[in-house]
C-alpha cells in the first residue's frame, strides 16, 4: 500500500507538471471534518464549500437507482457503510426512478402512481426516499437528488403546469433535508426548442418557492461529451455546473480536461463540477476501462478546473442485491487516492496554465497526455 500511495502521489506530481499549474500548493490546515449542510458556492465562484465557508472537495459514488430499493433493505447501510468509509462524501442517485412507470423494487409502489398522474405524488415512494436521504446525512453525504429523470420518459408526462407543482412539492417536503443538492435534467441535453428548458425552469423555481432557508444548490445533468454551461449558463436558478465525458478513450477523452478548462476559462462566474467521468468495468470505444483509465480522468478533471470528480461502476449504479460485491473494485482505491493527495492541499488555490505561461514547451495535445 505504502508504495502504491507512493506511486499515485507520483503521478499526482507529474499531472500537475504536465498540466501546467501556476500555484503552489501548500498543505491544507483547515479542513473540516464535519461539513455543515448544505454546500453553498465559493465567495469567487470556482468551488464549493460547506454552509461554514470550508472548502467541499466532492468525492462522489454514482448510486442511481438507490432510490428504488427499500430503505431498510440491509445492504443499503452495507452500501452507506462502505462508501463513508471510504471517503465518499456524496452519492448520486434519482429521486423518482428513470421513469414514473418503474415502482420500488419488489413492491407496487411508484413514483407517481400507476398510470402516472404527476399531480398526486405517491406519499409512500417519497417516506421511503426521506429514509435514504437521512441515512446519508447521518453519514455526511450529500445526495445530488436527480429529481425527473429526462432520459426515462419524465419529459413524456411533464408539463409547464405540472413543472411547476412537482417543484413545489420537492421544495416544501425537503426544505429542511440540507444534504441535498438538486440535479435536473439526467442524461440529456434540453430538447424540443424552449418547451424542456421552460419546464426545467419551472421545476427549479417551483423548488425555491419553498426551499428558501439555507436553500440548497442547483445544477443540470446534461448527455455525455457536454457541459450545463452549452445550455444554461445564464438561468438564474442554476448555481454550478455540470459536465460528463463518460469515456476516457481517444477520440473523446480530451473532454475530461478540455470541457472543464472551458468552463474554468469562459464560465468561471459558476464552478464546474466533473461528475461522469467513465465507468469501472465498462467498455467505451471498443475498450475495457481500466483504473488507470479512472485515475487519468480524475486527475485531468481535477487539473483543470472542477471542483471535484465523480467515481462510477457498471455494478454498483443499478444498486442491486450483490452491490457489495463490487464495492472494492479496483478503480476505487486509485480514484481515492488520486483525490486524496489534492485533498491535504489547498486544492481550491489551484489555477489551469491554460496559456502555457508556466509550461511553455513539452505539454503534449489533445489524447497525448499520460
Amino acid at each position: 500500500m505504502r508504495k502504491r500511495f507512493l506511486a499515485l502521489s507520483l503521478v499526482a506530481v507529474f499531472l500537475v507538471s504536465i498540466m501546467g499549474l501556476i500555484t503552489i500548493i501548500q498543505p491544507e490546515k483547515t479542513a473540516s471534518a464535519d461539513p455543515v449542510f448544505p454546500l453553498k458556492v465559493s465567495a469567487n465562484g470556482r468551488y464549493l464549500t460547506d454552509w461554514n465557508g470550508v472548502p467541499f472537495l466532492i468525492k462522489m459514488d454514482t448510486a442511481w437507482e438507490l432510490c428504488a430499493v427499500p430503505a431498510s433493505t440491509a445492504y443499503v447501510d452495507q452500501y452507506l457503510n462502505d462508501r463513508r468509509d471510504k471517503g465518499f462524501n456524496a452519492i448520486l442517485m434519482l429521486g423518482t426512478n428513470w421513469n414514473p412507470t418503474q415502482p420500488i423494487n419488489g413492491t407496487s409502489t411508484y413514483p407517481f402512481g400507476n398510470p402516472p398522474n404527476m399531480s398526486t405524488p405517491n406519499n409512500a415512494w417519497f417516506t421511503n426516499l426521506d429514509s435514504i436521504i437521512d441515512k446519508c446525512a447521518s453519514r455526511g453525504i450529500v445526495v445530488f437528488l436527480n429529481v425527473l429523470n429526462w432520459q426515462g420518459g419524465y419529459e413524456n408526462y411533464l408539463t409547464e403546469a405540472t413543472g411547476t407543482s412537482v417543484g413545489q412539492f420537492l421544495g416544501n417536503r425537503y426544505k429542511n433535508k440540507n444534504n441535498i443538492v438538486w440535479v435536473h435534467g439526467g442524461d440529456s441535453n434540453p430538447t424540443g426548442a424552449e418547451a424542456s428548458r421552460i419546464i426545467t425552469r419551472n421545476t427549479a423555481n417551483g423548488i425555491k418557492q419553498y426551499d428558501t432557508v439555507k436553500a440548497k444548490l442547483h445544477t443540470y445533468h446534461v448527455n455525455w461529451q457536454h457541459s450545463t454551461s452549452d445550455y444554461f449558463m445564464n438561468e438564474a436558478w442554476l448555481d454550478f455546473n455540470m459536465y460528463q465525458s463518460f469515456s476516457c478513450k481517444a477520440p473523446v477523452c480530451q473532454y475530461a480536461y478540455s470541457q472543464a478548462l472551458d468552463d474554468y476559462n469562459n464560465h468561471g462566474t459558476k464552478p464546474t463540477f466533473f461528475v461522469e467521468p467513465c465507468y469501472e468495468a465498462n467498455t467505451t470505444e471498443g475498450v475495457a476501462v481500466i483504473p488507470y483509465d479512472i485515475r487519468k480522468a480524475t486527475g485531468w478533471g481535477m487539473l483543470s478546473g472542477s471542483f471535484g470528480v465523480g467515481y462510477g461502476h457498471m455494478d454498483i449504479w443499478p444498486m442491486d442485491s450483490d452491490v457489495k460485491s463490487y464495492t472494492d473494485a479496483p478503480g476505487v482505491e486509485d480514484y481515492g487516492l488520486m483525490l486524496n493527495v489534492l485533498a491535504t492541499r489547498q486544492w481550491q488555490k489551484l489555477v489551469p496554465d491554460s496559456g502555457h505561461t508556466m509550461l511553455t514547451v513539452g505539454y503534449g495535445s489533445a489524447n497525448t497526455y499520460a
